[in-house]
């Protein structure tokens, strides 16, 4: 209804009345003179109040104007001193009408969303005004931060945001995009459509900041902070909404039409501004930008750009817009530069925006409202509907009352209530066929916008269709025609059947959705009230045409339309039943681009790291796992550019969804569904392809991103950009310089890169991470490789940096190593470490084997011996220290002669590991127990050990006389034939000239000549050469110099024999191990791992590690250290060279800490500790209870914790551990009291209780504090899938058993081991739905839903993996070429978005499926409704408008794709893997699978008129005059009677069966395997009646329009559909038929829908009646044939006769007018024209005249004189109203063997009684 603002006058200037009906001024108190003067109304202006008070002047008396001067003072005070108070006395609305156009001028200001109890006012748009109020007024507050569906369209294809100073040293932020995704350079937009990008920054920048200084609902929400979504970036992708926002007008976008726009942008090579003409703004491009959105901000904040914040906007003066108190600090940041807000962009005049307000502006009256309220809201989540001003029958309502409030004025000024109507009378619904036509196509076109990703999957873009004249029009048409009354019957359903919210509803799980958790929804026979559909065949005949087969489609489309509306609500089985269902099984997958780019090629945020952990080449999808960092053992993914190991994630990630892996292996493939990794590449190059500078810096040289090359720290600016533009940057990458193709991450000169080591003519083995090619000459070509060979060589026992002082090998030290003083080896050289990081460098010399390097008779001559120890080899699972508990302390073998020599550390097992590969080179370091000390020292006397060794060990060789001649580093010895023995030895040491000599040459105390024991040589040793290569070369020369008094002494010098690793062809092309090249294949097939690092240990705690680091504390990798005994301590810690005796901070005892960051093999001393967090026990870094030792190397030194996550040792252990997915872990991130930030928590033991089961979820909100809802916040873990919740601050089991569940409840926390097993794991089952959903549902119920129960946690277990060899290294030639070359590569940023968008496409999908069921089909039903009582109809569109279907399956089916396409409980169609036949050669992978719904309508007579009545009224006709062989039940006289749906045939053409439901036309474009065959599953109507002989469901099939076949199969029934398989394009219904179908020889059924027939007929005779025709009149006259026929099909009535007596029947049938006591004969006007007298009483000859004319009854004397024995209740003679009503009310139908129907209290058996007739209609 629209409010109308009248002027009253004339006048220009009108003065706006609200004229409600009750504020016309008084006449009788006002004069004459002022009431013409004033138009019979108050003035509402100023302006109009002078003008009324001059004409007063002149028109009026003296007396009368001086009378009325006191009303002008209080219209002056009203409408010129704005007095409200003074208004309302006056009933005057104050206001401007210019100002009541747009609602934003006087609605609420910071209006929101239509929710419940929304009210707004509308422009009153003259056509439209609601569907104009949804597209251009709704949704678009600035509190929705949601970007409107109609601005998702954008000019950009990619986007981003540079920093620059301009000219003047001002900062500014530069837009650069691209504006289609094929465009070379990004380039600086400047202007679209006439507005100045720039400008737009600047003033969204500022827009918020601007607000928050004026106004304070923008204070206290904070507005002013860049969520708001007026970032750089955002603004750029939500262009249309700031563009508006600043000027009312944004640009055009391809949903409006053909309409491209101008840009203008920056030339990168000329500097100078371009015009580009044809660039659209699609919804596709703002897609793109949406999806790079995160990555280009991550860039942004990475970069320290200063535009990835807001600058701070000021007014023209300079001062701060935004308002700056307690969060002031918002603002407070070191990027942030200051910019002068502009006032606005203007546009240009001329532009008006496509299908905008302002385009419509001129069809606004200005002196008319219109109001607007949601007035119910349905949840369909759960059915719940919020009824506020709901009325039923609205459309056919006759009055109502209308209030209005939280109006303003143009000065936002509140107003009063306006006004309250009543005597509203419904409008005609002018039903247009071409305005109805044209809004079903824009419902088409939305539909497939949606479907096709044109458009966004919005309610928005479809409100203001649905909002349209048109569509209201003729749906009002409809309301007005048919309602539904709800009748009882029993019927079999699975839908809902009781009214909300009542105690019935609330007990059927088929209703309430919570009870449907814990109960299954099955299908039932139950006593409902079914919606029973009644004609009106008054507005049909009114509004409709006079075509019978027309009229009889417009009755049944009535009836689908108003079915369809009722479906899309329906909460159980209707449209949105399975939606939310169907969104989240994907939503997981839309970031798997991202997760595939991250594995594969690493990231930024990773420093280009895999984010793929592994223990095996097999976890990774580049078949490589990388070695570990130095000081690190997590082990990652080589990362690779290669497109197919993209592929590769992608088929794998996407395996459980094998319609998103075809349809991306589609995508990439060119349409090939079963693509190969090699055949996705292409498509992924090429798809995410882009120009790139390529090779290892060649990301420098990015053109999408300019990287800076120089920044400075203090300005927060760079300086200097690497390059500029796709040419500059092809340019200088390709100039950027050479590199070395066996380490092109290292700045290498020529001669290093081609340095021949392996001698071979400069061939080295390389791993290819960048993958290789062949060149045009055949010739291999690797990129980013890495040489992994090396040849055989023997190599100083040193490296370069056991100098520690920053001295290294030089090429002379090493010579003289490998060879003497006097004669060095010139063979020998230093090889420098590959890797810039690395300070080491070493000293070899070629050599092919161990005697070469060390040679046996150097090594027996400098006296090296065998070592031996007692060992025990396989080390128990808690390890070494374990075996000492059981040792028998046997004093034969004990070093120490005390009776504790048990407890001396050198007579205990320790873990020790030995290379058991070392005398071939290689490296196979075998774990032990070993006593390193025993009485005697006998260590190299095997038979020796063989007495005294432990219980359980065994002597063992540890090492041989060339590793022991290998492991010493130098040994100055004398050769028996010079030193014979000890006493000798000991004199030489006494020997003051020799002393005096070497106190001289190396200084007193700094050097020693002693007897070595076990070598049993006199040797000579120096303690101060350590960290001075100067002094070791002089320790060296001294030694040999055959002059000095050591003449004859030899230098032994250590070395190691290295094995060549891949140094040959062979060997490289053999592959490597996936534990690690080091490992040869047998090697490789002994060592095993374990693939998750999960057991029980110790770990670095990196926080606390990098707190200390950022502090300047080194915390090692590793440490060598030993404890302090009583024997030993800081003085004989002082003697080792490099030790510290040190009580590490934080301790309580000291250490001497040998060395740090060695590895384990370094660390070889009497009682040395190797220490590494990842190869402690978890009992020695403070876990499951255990204090940390008190010499703080774990805790403090290493900076250990206990963890859920150490390495797991052996096959045990690994294969006992793992991780329960969903369950208890034993490490948690959280915030517990104390800390600062969320930290991880090792727990042992956790508190655990149960969850709150609402509404079908659990949640953990009752743990929490009074008015807290952030369970994460306060600790506590909601475990969804189990229903449990972790409170993770309980640390204490006595704590956890005092938690409670709820403030009176007895169930406590239950102290819980996070200890996992399969068992422990896997330990709960819930009602499995879907891959993450599972219901509350038992078991029993479960299985009743055709679901299966399932484990709500997965137990991961761990595997003991052995070694494999893989092929992954190549034999290349060494080259020295350009660093970086110019070529094509992934850009991981648009893989990303294109995954994305694919598998968004399937919940576009979902989404136009889902609104393809909410409006489809009552699009189809309003079409045919306007083109049969529409206006302007046009008949040969409307032919084609009848023959239409609704689509209710359209999906595309693929080959090793099963899906099931459809609603659960509605026609589907459910595909198996390998229905569709694939045809490789025409490459067909797919199916495009549909399925429409052809709306059933019965046949309808030819012919209508006075003398044509059905076949079926006349068969009932004739029956009833026979004596009737079957009354029709009152289901039968329903538009969804058993009879009118009774149409189906056998071959003979007899009727054998009835519809259930409406037909569907399947089809499949490809073939269907017959041995795999598709389900088609067809929707059954439960307000159906069905024949009680029809007791077979089955199917017939349709040929032509209206001709049914039965057919053999039987149906299988699933959630109230029947299904059968189909192979082939089919037309099929659903039915019930009798069994021997077949073999019927006459018709099962009437097959006629007369009830339908007789309506038809009613509305052409009522036209035509209208028209002028007597006849047709006549027919509807009381008494004539026409109106038996209409009694008998139950229009007016139905007719319950069984059997009479011929005669009566005659007698009955010969005068009937009426055969109901109907609400019209209790009213006082009936009983009025009964009284003939008119004296107020009925007498019994006015009675007998009333029974005979309205009831055709001949009443005798006697049975008069009973009824008013019975009813004249004062005996009067006569009956009153009162009494007379009683009679009527107690009249029964009751037909006695025969005789005629007595009427009430008569005992005449041959009297008659009124028939009681009950309107069906």
């Amino acid at each position: 209804p629209s409010i109308i603002i009248d002027d009253g006058s004339d006048s220009s200037d009108p003065s706006i009345i609200i004229d409600d009906g009750s504020g016309e001024i008084d006449e009788d108190k006002i004069p004459e003179c002022l009431m013409s003067c004033a138009g019979g109304r108050p003035p509402a202006t100023c302006a109009k109040a002078a003008e009324v008070k001059t004409c007063a002047e002149k028109v009026c008396s003296q007396d009368e104007f001086a009378a009325i001067t006191p009303i002008f003072d209080q219209v002056e005070q009203c409408v010129c001193d704005e007095d409200l108070d003074v208004c309302n006395q006056l009933d005057i609305l104050p206001v401007d009408p210019d100002a009541l156009v747009d609602p934003y001028d006087y609605a609420p200001q910071h209006f929101g969303d239509l929710r419940h109890e929304s009210r707004w006012i509308m422009p009153a748009y003259e056509d439209d005004a609601l569907s104009k109020f949804f597209q251009f007024h709704a949704f678009q507050s600035e509190y929705n931060h949601e970007t409107p569906a109609k601005d998702k369209f954008s000019p950009f294809a990619d986007f981003n945001i540079v920093h620059r100073k301009t000219d003047d040293g001002d900062d500014e932020c530069v837009p650069m995009v691209k504006f289609n995704p094929n465009d070379k350079d990004f380039v600086e937009v400047t202007e679209v459509d006439g507005v100045s990008i720039s400008c737009l920054l600047k003033f969204a920048a500022g827009y918020y900041q601007k607000k928050v200084a004026t106004d304070p609902f923008y204070q206290e929400a904070h507005m002013a902070q860049w969520w708001n979504g007026n970032e750089y970036l955002k603004v750029l992708m939500n262009l249309r909404t700031w563009m508006r926002r600043i000027n009312g007008y944004a640009p055009p976008t391809t949903s409006d039409g053909d309409f491209p726009v101008s840009v203008k942008y920056i030339d990168p090579k000329t500097g100078n501004e371009k015009s580009r003409d044809s660039i659209y703004l699609t919804y596709e491009k703002w897609g793109k930008l949406d999806a790079l959105f995160e990555a280009r901000m991550s860039k942004l904040w990475s970069s320290n750009s200063k535009c990835a914040e807001l600058p701070i906007a000021t007014d023209s003066d300079g001062n701060d817009l935004s308002y700056d108190d307690s969060h002031g600090d918002v603002y407070h940041h070191n990027m942030k530069f200051r910019f002068v807000m502009p006032d606005s962009c203007p546009a240009p005049q001329d532009k008006i925006e496509k299908n905008s307000k302002e385009s419509f502006k001129d069809t606004i009256m200005t002196n008319a409202l219109k109001f607007g309220r949601v007035i119910k809201v349905t949840d369909l989540g759960s059915g719940k509907s919020n009824k506020d001003g709901w009325v039923e029958n609205m459309p056919t309502m006759q009055r109502c009352s209308i209030g209005l409030d939280n109006i303003a004025d143009g000065n936002g000024t509140p107003l009063r209530e306006i006004c309250d109507l009543e005597d509203v009378t419904p409008m005609k619904p002018d039903c247009i066929f071409p305005d109805m036509k044209h809004q079903t196509w824009e419902m088409e076109k939305a539909l497939w916008s949606i479907k096709n990703a044109k458009i966004s999957p919005s309610v928005e873009n479809l409100l203001p269709i649905l909002g349209s004249d048109a569509w209201g029009a003729c749906s009002s048409l409809i309301d007005q025609a048919l309602s539904f009354t709800e009748e009882p019957r029993k019927i079999t359903t699975s839908q809902c059947t009781y009214e909300w919210d009542t105690p019935a509803w609330k007990a059927d799980p088929c209703c309430n959705w919570e009870l449907s958790q814990s109960m299954c929804c099955v299908p039932k026979e139950v006593d409902a009230f079914v919606p029973t559909p009644y004609v009106d065949t008054d507005a049909l005949a009114a509004y409709c045409a006079d075509d019978v087969k027309q009229l009889t489609l417009a009755v049944y489309s009535a009836k689908a339309f108003t079915e369809a509306k009722k479906e899309s609500t329906d909460v159980s089985n209707g449209c949105s039943a399975d939606k939310t269902t169907k969104m989240e099984e994907y939503e997981p997958y839309r970031n798997i681009g991202k997760n595939c780019s991250d594995i594969v090629m690493g990231s930024w945020e990773s420093n280009w790291e895999s984010s793929q952990e592994c223990t095996t080449n097999f976890d990774c999808y580049t078949g490589t796992c990388k070695a570990a960092a130095q000081g690190s053992k997590v082990r990652y993914c080589q990362t690779s550019t290669d497109a197919t190991f993209l592929a590769v994630c992608l088929i794998d990630k996407l395996k459980y969804k094998p319609k998103a892996l075809a349809k991306t292996r589609e995508f990439f493939a060119e349409g090939n569904a079963r693509a190969s990794p090699t055949q996705m590449a292409q498509g992924i190059t090429q798809t995410a392809g882009r120009s790139m500078c390529m090779g290892p810096d060649g990301w420098h040289y990015n053109p999408d991103w300019k990287e800076c090359k120089t920044f400075d720290q203090s300005t927060y600016e760079c300086t200097e950009y690497y390059c500029d533009g796709e040419d500059d940057c092809a340019e200088k990458c390709e100039d950027s310089g050479q590199s070395c193709n066996t380490n092109p991450w290292e700045g290498w000169d020529s001669d290093k890169c081609l340095d021949d080591k392996l001698n071979n003519g400069g061939k080295f083995c390389g791993r290819c991470w960048g993958g290789v090619t062949t060149d045009a000459n055949g010739v291999l070509k690797g990129t980013d490789c890495h040489e992994e060979s090396h040849a055989s060589e023997c190599r100083a026992h040193m490296d370069g940096n056991s100098f520690h002082n920053g001295e290294k090998w030089t090429i002379e030290t090493c010579q003289k190593f490998h060879g003497t003083t006097d004669n060095p080896n010139t063979n020998a050289r230093v090889r420098e470490s590959d890797y810039d990081w690395d300070t080491n460098n070493w000293c070899e010399l070629d050599a092919n084997t161990l005697e070469e390097c060390n040679p046996a008779d150097d090594c027996e001559d400098a006296g090296f011996t065998e070592r031996w120890a007692c060992v025990v080899e396989d080390v128990p699972p808690q390890g070494c220290y374990s075996l000492n508990d059981n040792l028998d302390c046997n004093k034969s073998w004990c070093e120490h002669d005390d009776n504790n020599c048990c407890q001396w550390w050198e007579n205990q097992f320790h873990e020790h590991h030995y290379n058991s590969k070392w005398d071939t080179g290689g490296h196979q370091w075998e774990r032990v127990c070993q006593i390193f000390g025993w009485k005697g020292g006998e260590y190299n006397d095997e038979d020796h050990l063989k007495t005294v060794c432990p219980a359980g060990s065994t002597p063992m060789m540890i090492a041989s006389k060339q590793q022991s001649c290998s492991d010493e580093s130098f040994r100055c010895y004398a050769p028996l034939e010079v030193v014979a023995d000890e006493a000798a030895c000991q004199t030489m040491q006494e020997n003051e000239s020799i002393r005096s000599a070497l106190n001289t040459e190396f200084g007193e105390h700094f050097w020693h000549i002693h007897f070595h024991s076990e070598a049993q040589r006199c040797v000579f040793e120096t303690h101060n050469y350590w960290g001075d290569v100067t002094k070791v070369q002089q320790f060296i020369d001294y030694c040999e110099d055959d002059t000095n008094h050591l003449s004859g002494f030899k230098m032994h010098r250590g070395k190691n024999f290295h094995l060549g690793r891949f140094d040959t062809e062979e060997k490289c092309n053999a592959g490597t191990c996936s534990f690690g090249s080091h490992l040869d294949a047998e090697e490789c097939a002994e060592t095993a791992e374990c693939s998750d690092w999960n057991c029980r240990g110790c770990r670095d705690n990196w926080q606390k590690a990098d707190e200390k680091r950022n502090n300047g504390i080194d915390v090692p990798w590793s440490v060598c250290y030993k404890l302090p005994t009583e024997e030993w301590g800081q003085d004989e810690c002082n003697e080792i060279e490099g030790a510290e005796y040190v009580t590490i901070q934080g301790a309580t005892e000291p250490v001497c800490i040998i060395s740090k960051h060695e590895d384990q093999a370094n660390c070889v001393g009497e009682d040395y500790i190797w220490g590494n967090c990842h190869e402690m026990d978890i009992d020695q870094c403070g876990g499951d209870g255990n204090p940390f030792p008190a010499d703080g190397v774990a805790e403090h030194l290493l900076v250990c914790e206990a963890s859920a996550h150490a390495k797991c040792r052996d096959k045990a252990s690994c294969e006992a551990a793992g991780w329960c997915d969903g369950g208890l872990r034993a490490s948690y991130y959280y915030r517990a009291d104390g800390d600062e930030y969320e930290t991880e928590h090792y727990k042992p033991f956790v508190c655990v209780l149960p969850a709150k089961i609402e509404h079908g979820w659990s949640h953990c909100n009752d743990y929490l504090p009074d008015g807290e809802y952030d369970t994460w916040q306060h600790g506590i873990e909601h475990l969804w899938a189990s229903d449990e919740c972790i409170l993770l601050r309980i640390d204490d089991e006595n704590e956890c058993e005092m938690a409670k569940w709820g403030k009176d409840s007895d169930v406590s926390g239950v102290w819980t081991s996070t200890i996992m097993t399969q068992a422990t794991c896997e330990n709960k089952q819930k009602c499995k739905r879907g891959d993450w959903d599972f219901s509350q549902l038992p078991e029993e119920e479960c299985t009743k839903c055709g679901m299966t129960m399932g484990y709500v946690n997965n137990w991961h277990g761990n595997t003991w993996t052995t070694g494999t060899v893989e092929n992954n290294l190549v034999w290349l030639d060494r080259s020295y070429d350009k660093k970086n070359t110019w070529g094509s590569e992934i850009d991981q940023w648009r893989f990303q978005e294109v995954v994305r968008s694919i598998i968004d496409s399937l919940n576009e999908e979902i989404h136009a499926d889902y609104v393809n069921c909410m409006y489809a089909g009552q699009m189809d039903s309003i079409k045919k409704i306007s083109c049969v009582c529409g206006t302007e109809v046009d008949g040969k569109e409307c032919g084609k408008i009848f023959s239409g279907m609704v689509n209710v399956v359209d999906t595309t089916a693929y080959a090793d794709a099963a899906e099931t396409a459809g609603r659960a409980m509605a026609t589907k169609v459910k595909m198996q893997s390998d229905s569709v036949v694939v045809d490789e050669d025409e490459g067909v992978y797919s199916s495009n699978i549909t399925a429409s719904k052809k709306p059933f309508v019965p046949k309808a007579s030819e012919n209508v008129g006075t003398d044509s009545v059905s076949k079926q009224v006349r068969r009932m006709l004739t029956r009833a005059f026979r004596g009737g062989v079957r009354r029709l039940e009152a289901a039968d006289n329903t538009l969804n009677s058993a009879e009118c749906m009774t149409v189906v045939e056998n071959d003979a053409g007899f009727l054998v069966g009835q519809l259930l439901g409406d037909c569907v036309v399947f089809n499949s474009t490809a073939e269907i395997n017959p041995n795999a065959p598709a389900t088609l599953c067809l929707a059954t109507n439960d307000a159906i009646s069905v024949n009680e002989d029809f007791s077979v469901k089955g199917f017939a099939t349709l040929i032509g329009d209206d001709t049914y076949i039965a057919m053999p199969e039987v149906a299988i029934e699933e959630q109230g559909t029947l299904c059968l398989d189909v192979t082939e394009s089919v037309t099929i219904c659903p039915i019930a038929r009798v069994a021997d179908y077949a073999a019927a020889e006459e018709d099962m059924g009437d097959g006629e829908c007369g009830l339908v027939e007789y309506i038809v007929t009613e509305v052409v005779m009522k036209q035509k009646c209208t028209a002028g025709d007597s006849e047709s009149c006549a027919w509807l006259q009381k008494g004539s044939l026409s109106y038996y026929a209409a009694i008998g099909t139950g229009v007016v009535a139905a007719i319950a006769v069984v059997g009479c007596i011929v005669a009566s029947c005659c007698g009955l049938w010969a005068h009937p007018t009426s055969r109901k006591v109907m609400k019209k004969h209790l009213n006082k006007a009936f009983f009025s024209s009964a009284d003939a007298d008119g004296d107020g009483m009925l007498d019994k000859g006015e009675v007998v005249a009333m029974f005979k004319k309205e009831f055709g009854e001949d009443v005798t004397p006697q049975e008069v004189d009973s009824l008013f024995a019975k009813y004249d209740v004062d005996k009067n003679g006569e009956l009153d109203f009162e009494e007379y009503k009683k009679m009527m009310k107690e009249h029964k139908v009751n037909v006695d063997n025969g005789t005629r129907t007595a009427l009430p209290g008569t005992v005449n058996e041959k009297g008659i009684q009124l028939l009681t007739i009950e309107s069906k209609l």
